[in-house]
């Protein structure tokens, strides 16, 4: 079920681009994470997760009518804009510690969020967890970004020529086209997360349907495009700047990712593609894998899972003391998903590039 926005923030920039999943314990307000959607841009599948984040508050970050998708820098300012006016209106503001996520795409758009935030100085960010994404923009994405994101609309084994044919043109044409072609989509040739999409809470009636084509078609038709990523293509192993904080990497285990693979085209298989990058971009990566698909990351099964890691990351990131971020400890408390790091020691090697 969800939780309605503080009366404090509804007036507030940005306060539509924003969902609250958990409120916290009453009266702590240290510790604030923001989840960064997907490549459809929706937040509701997000909040499966809140039955098990009681120890922190945590607001989903959503596209709206009125984000800027014209490119990823835009995107990231608009949604670290966001995140500076939420916490201004909390209580005790001055003592709130930025913790960030990003699932998929988010991955890419929380980390730019991130870097915004840690050059603007005043809300630092404290820890930063990957799930089922690179934080990464690599010119291969750009030089195929034209095909790429046309399976979270069509189903890959959709053998319709002319239905790909009208995608492209749809996609060419821009988001009204795009969504209105998504609504006349025949069940059967949806992609599973578009199905998932629409299945969900309270997708059922109409207007909720229009929204997810809306936000739908806004994010594939921006991400289609290279301009989208200008000045965003980054080498991990040259990267000057980063996060300085733990990260924790979150992604399914390798059968789930050959599946995934089998289902969309995609090819992210190897470990290097889910890899969050060299020394100068975090303090300390941990990974974990977990039995689940990328499209069921956030599924309910799989919830409780996910939250404790979380958990996991903000405590490791506070360890030391209110204000102070721990020094490089890989330790996990999480006991539920398979551990495969700690993956780096804090500034001593660089890592394969991500895709």
């Amino acid at each position: 079920m969800k939780v309605g926005l503080p009366f404090e923030l509804k007036a507030s920039f940005g306060a539509d681009a924003l969902e609250l999943i958990s409120p916290g314990q009453q009266g702590d307000q240290e510790d604030v994470l923001f989840v960064v959607h997907d490549s459809t841009g929706v937040a509701t599948h997000l909040h499966s997760i809140a039955p098990y984040c009681a120890g922190f508050r945590c607001y989903a970050i959503k596209v709206t009518g009125t984000t800027p998708t014209d490119t990823l820098d835009d995107m990231a300012m608009h949604h670290a804009n966001v995140i500076v006016d939420c916490i201004q209106h909390l209580p005790g503001a001055s003592m709130t510690r930025v913790h960030l996520a990003g699932y998929s795409f988010g991955v890419k758009v929380a980390f730019q969020v991130g870097l915004i935030l840690n050059k603007q100085g005043r809300h630092r960010v404290h820890s930063f967890m990957a799930i089922e994404g690179s934080p990464f923009v690599t010119q291969e994405l750009v030089e195929r970004c034209d095909t790429v994101f046309e399976p979270l609309v069509l189903r890959s084994t959709c053998s319709d020529q002319g239905r790909r044919r009208e995608l492209k043109q749809a996609i060419h044409q821009g988001a009204p086209a795009l969504s209105e072609w998504m609504a006349r989509l025949n069940r059967q040739d949806m992609s599973p997360l578009l199905f998932q999409l629409l299945s969900a809470g309270r997708a059922g009636d109409e207007t909720s349907r229009q929204s997810v084509f809306n936000s739908l078609a806004k994010m594939v038709t921006s991400l289609s495009s290279p301009h989208f990523y200008s000045n965003c293509v980054q080498k991990p192993d040259t990267l000057a700047h980063g996060l300085d904080c733990p990260v924790t990497l979150v992604r399914s285990n390798s059968q789930h990712r050959k599946q995934f693979e089998k289902e969309t085209g995609w090819c992210f298989t190897s470990s290097a593609d889910y890899d969050v990058g060299a020394c100068t971009t975090c303090t300390s990566v941990d990974v974990h894998e977990c039995d689940v698909s990328h499209y069921n990351m956030f599924s309910f099964e799989n919830a409780p899972n996910l939250a404790s890691l979380l958990q996991s990351s903000i405590s490791l990131a506070t360890a030391t003391s209110p204000r102070t971020r721990p020094e490089a400890d890989t330790a996990s408390t999480a006991a539920s998903s398979a551990v495969v790091g700690p993956h780096f020691a804090p500034h001593t090697q660089s890592s394969a590039h991500a895709a």
